[in-house]
Protein backbone atom coordinates (compact mmCIF):
# COMPACT_ATOMS: atom_id res chain seq x y z
CA UNK A 1 0.00 0.00 0.00
CA UNK A 2 1.54 3.31 -1.10
CA UNK A 3 0.67 6.30 1.09
CA UNK A 4 1.38 9.91 0.17
CA UNK A 5 1.76 12.76 2.66
CA UNK A 6 1.60 16.30 1.33
CA UNK A 7 0.74 19.85 2.30
CA UNK A 8 1.94 23.38 1.78
CA UNK A 9 5.22 24.80 3.04
CA UNK A 10 5.16 25.13 6.81
CA UNK A 11 2.10 22.96 7.25
CA UNK A 12 3.85 20.38 9.41
CA UNK A 13 3.95 17.47 6.98
CA UNK A 14 7.55 16.64 7.87
CA UNK A 15 6.70 16.46 11.56
CA UNK A 16 3.96 13.99 10.70
CA UNK A 17 6.22 11.98 8.39
CA UNK A 18 9.03 11.75 10.95
CA UNK A 19 6.58 10.53 13.59
CA UNK A 20 5.21 7.80 11.31
CA UNK A 21 8.75 6.71 10.44
CA UNK A 22 8.89 5.05 13.85
CA UNK A 23 6.52 2.35 12.55
CA UNK A 24 6.60 2.48 8.74
CA UNK A 25 9.18 2.97 5.99
CA UNK A 26 9.02 6.69 5.15
CA UNK A 27 10.88 8.43 2.34
CA UNK A 28 11.09 12.11 1.49
CA UNK A 29 10.80 13.16 -2.14
CA UNK A 30 12.82 16.31 -1.42
CA UNK A 31 15.73 14.21 -0.13
CA UNK A 32 15.56 11.97 -3.18
CA UNK A 33 15.48 15.03 -5.45
CA UNK A 34 18.48 16.52 -3.66
CA UNK A 35 20.38 13.29 -4.27
CA UNK A 36 19.56 13.62 -7.96
CA UNK A 37 21.35 16.99 -7.95
CA UNK A 38 24.58 15.02 -7.73
CA UNK A 39 23.95 13.33 -11.08
CA UNK A 40 26.25 14.67 -13.78
CA UNK A 41 23.48 14.91 -16.38
CA UNK A 42 21.33 17.00 -14.04
CA UNK A 43 24.23 19.28 -13.12
CA UNK A 44 25.05 19.85 -16.80
CA UNK A 45 21.43 20.76 -17.61
CA UNK A 46 21.09 23.17 -14.70
CA UNK A 47 24.41 24.87 -15.41
CA UNK A 48 23.38 25.32 -19.03
CA UNK A 49 20.29 27.16 -17.75
CA UNK A 50 21.69 29.28 -14.90
CA UNK A 51 25.45 29.20 -15.32
CA UNK A 52 28.27 28.15 -13.02
CA UNK A 53 27.13 30.61 -10.35
CA UNK A 54 24.86 27.86 -9.00
CA UNK A 55 27.90 25.70 -8.22
CA UNK A 56 29.99 25.51 -5.06
CA UNK A 57 33.56 26.83 -5.32
CA UNK A 58 34.66 23.34 -6.38
CA UNK A 59 32.73 23.92 -9.65
CA UNK A 60 31.49 20.35 -9.39
CA UNK A 61 28.49 20.34 -7.05
CA UNK A 62 25.26 22.33 -6.86
CA UNK A 63 24.82 25.01 -4.22
CA UNK A 64 21.16 24.38 -3.40
CA UNK A 65 20.61 27.81 -1.83
CA UNK A 66 21.89 29.61 -4.92
CA UNK A 67 19.85 27.30 -7.13
CA UNK A 68 16.68 27.92 -5.13
CA UNK A 69 17.14 31.69 -5.34
CA UNK A 70 17.21 31.52 -9.13
CA UNK A 71 14.73 28.68 -9.65
CA UNK A 72 11.96 30.38 -7.66
CA UNK A 73 12.23 33.72 -9.43
CA UNK A 74 9.39 32.87 -11.79
CA UNK A 75 6.91 30.04 -12.48
CA UNK A 76 8.80 29.27 -15.68
CA UNK A 77 12.08 28.84 -13.81
CA UNK A 78 10.43 26.62 -11.20
CA UNK A 79 8.84 24.52 -13.95
CA UNK A 80 12.23 24.05 -15.61
CA UNK A 81 13.84 22.89 -12.36
CA UNK A 82 10.99 20.46 -11.72
CA UNK A 83 11.27 19.07 -15.25
CA UNK A 84 14.92 18.26 -14.54
CA UNK A 85 14.42 16.70 -11.11
CA UNK A 86 11.07 14.94 -11.30
CA UNK A 87 12.00 12.09 -13.69
CA UNK A 88 15.05 10.83 -11.73
CA UNK A 89 13.23 11.38 -8.43
CA UNK A 90 10.26 9.31 -9.59
CA UNK A 91 12.64 6.61 -10.77
CA UNK A 92 14.14 6.48 -7.27
CA UNK A 93 10.67 6.27 -5.72
CA UNK A 94 9.70 3.39 -7.99
CA UNK A 95 12.88 1.54 -7.08
CA UNK A 96 12.06 1.94 -3.38
CA UNK A 97 8.55 0.56 -3.96
CA UNK A 98 9.95 -2.39 -5.91
CA UNK A 99 12.37 -3.25 -3.10
CA UNK A 100 9.94 -2.69 -0.22
CA UNK A 101 8.92 -5.78 1.75
CA UNK A 102 6.69 -3.96 4.27
CA UNK A 103 2.93 -3.94 3.84
CA UNK A 104 2.86 -0.12 3.67
CA UNK A 105 5.30 2.46 2.37
CA UNK A 106 4.99 6.22 2.88
CA UNK A 107 6.32 9.07 0.76
CA UNK A 108 6.30 12.71 1.78
CA UNK A 109 5.80 14.58 -1.51
CA UNK A 110 5.41 18.37 -1.21
CA UNK A 111 4.30 18.74 -4.83
CA UNK A 112 2.18 15.60 -5.00
CA UNK A 113 -0.79 17.30 -6.66
CA UNK A 114 1.25 19.86 -8.58
CA UNK A 115 3.18 17.01 -10.20
CA UNK A 116 -0.04 15.10 -10.99
CA UNK A 117 0.95 12.08 -8.89
CA UNK A 118 -2.35 11.38 -7.12
CA UNK A 119 -2.99 8.30 -9.26
CA UNK A 120 0.25 6.77 -7.95
CA UNK A 121 -1.04 6.50 -4.37
CA UNK A 122 -3.55 4.34 -2.55
CA UNK A 123 -4.06 6.84 0.29
CA UNK A 124 -3.31 10.56 0.36
CA UNK A 125 -2.93 12.46 3.64
CA UNK A 126 -2.90 16.26 3.52
CA UNK A 127 -1.63 18.45 6.37
CA UNK A 128 -3.22 21.90 6.46
CA UNK A 129 -2.60 25.04 8.49
CA UNK A 130 -3.52 28.73 8.25
CA UNK A 131 -1.24 30.61 5.84
CA UNK A 132 -0.22 33.29 8.36
CA UNK A 133 0.94 30.58 10.74
CA UNK A 134 2.78 28.78 7.96
CA UNK A 135 4.61 31.98 6.98
CA UNK A 136 5.66 32.49 10.60
CA UNK A 137 6.99 28.93 10.81
CA UNK A 138 8.92 29.23 7.55
CA UNK A 139 10.48 32.53 8.62
CA UNK A 140 11.65 30.94 11.85
CA UNK A 141 12.92 27.81 10.11
CA UNK A 142 14.48 29.10 6.89
CA UNK A 143 15.10 32.79 7.50
CA UNK A 144 13.30 33.81 4.30
CA UNK A 145 11.54 37.13 3.86
CA UNK A 146 7.76 37.37 3.68
CA UNK A 147 7.92 38.19 -0.04
CA UNK A 148 10.15 35.18 -0.74
CA UNK A 149 7.82 32.89 1.18
CA UNK A 150 4.68 34.21 -0.51
CA UNK A 151 6.32 33.76 -3.91
CA UNK A 152 6.96 30.10 -3.14
CA UNK A 153 3.51 29.58 -1.66
CA UNK A 154 1.94 31.11 -4.76
CA UNK A 155 3.69 28.46 -6.85
CA UNK A 156 1.83 25.72 -4.95
CA UNK A 157 -1.80 24.71 -5.15
CA UNK A 158 -4.06 26.03 -2.40
CA UNK A 159 -4.87 24.14 0.79
CA UNK A 160 -8.51 24.11 -0.26
CA UNK A 161 -7.66 22.24 -3.46
CA UNK A 162 -5.48 19.74 -1.62
CA UNK A 163 -8.07 19.22 1.10
CA UNK A 164 -10.74 18.57 -1.51
CA UNK A 165 -8.64 15.79 -3.05
CA UNK A 166 -7.35 14.28 0.21
CA UNK A 167 -8.40 10.98 1.74
CA UNK A 168 -7.44 12.16 5.22
CA UNK A 169 -6.81 15.62 6.66
CA UNK A 170 -4.48 16.54 9.51
CA UNK A 171 -5.05 20.01 10.99
CA UNK A 172 -2.02 21.76 12.43
CA UNK A 173 -3.16 25.15 13.73
CA UNK A 174 -3.08 24.62 17.49
CA UNK A 175 0.33 23.45 18.56
CA UNK A 176 2.38 20.30 18.83
CA UNK A 177 0.27 18.53 21.46
CA UNK A 178 -2.88 18.61 19.33
CA UNK A 179 -0.87 17.48 16.32
CA UNK A 180 0.56 14.59 18.33
CA UNK A 181 -2.97 13.49 19.26
CA UNK A 182 -3.95 13.33 15.59
CA UNK A 183 -0.72 11.53 14.72
CA UNK A 184 -1.36 8.82 17.29
CA UNK A 185 -4.87 8.25 15.94
CA UNK A 186 -3.49 8.04 12.42
CA UNK A 187 -0.71 5.68 13.51
CA UNK A 188 -3.21 3.34 15.15
CA UNK A 189 -5.44 3.41 12.07
CA UNK A 190 -2.59 2.58 9.70
CA UNK A 191 -1.34 -0.23 11.93
CA UNK A 192 -4.72 -1.94 12.05
CA UNK A 193 -6.07 -1.20 8.57
CA UNK A 194 -5.83 -3.78 5.84
CA UNK A 195 -4.14 -2.78 2.63
CA UNK A 196 -6.40 -1.22 0.03
CA UNK A 197 -5.09 -0.63 -3.48
CA UNK A 198 -6.60 1.99 -5.73
CA UNK A 199 -3.60 3.43 -7.59
CA UNK A 200 -3.84 3.29 -11.36
CA UNK A 201 -0.34 4.43 -12.29
CA UNK A 202 3.20 3.59 -11.26
CA UNK A 203 5.86 6.21 -10.57
CA UNK A 204 7.82 4.67 -13.41
CA UNK A 205 5.03 5.65 -15.84
CA UNK A 206 4.95 9.34 -14.86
Amino acid sequence: MIIGITGGMGSGKTTLSNALAEDFPVYFADHLAKACLAQSAVITTLVSKWGKEILHPDNATIDTQKLATLAFQSPADTKFLNSCLHPPTLKSMQELVNRCTASKIIFEVPLLFEADLAACFDLIIVVVADQDLRIKRIKSRDGLSTSQIKSRLDAQLSDSYKAKHADLLIFNNHGLEELKTQIEKLRAMLKTSTNSYRRTRAFADC
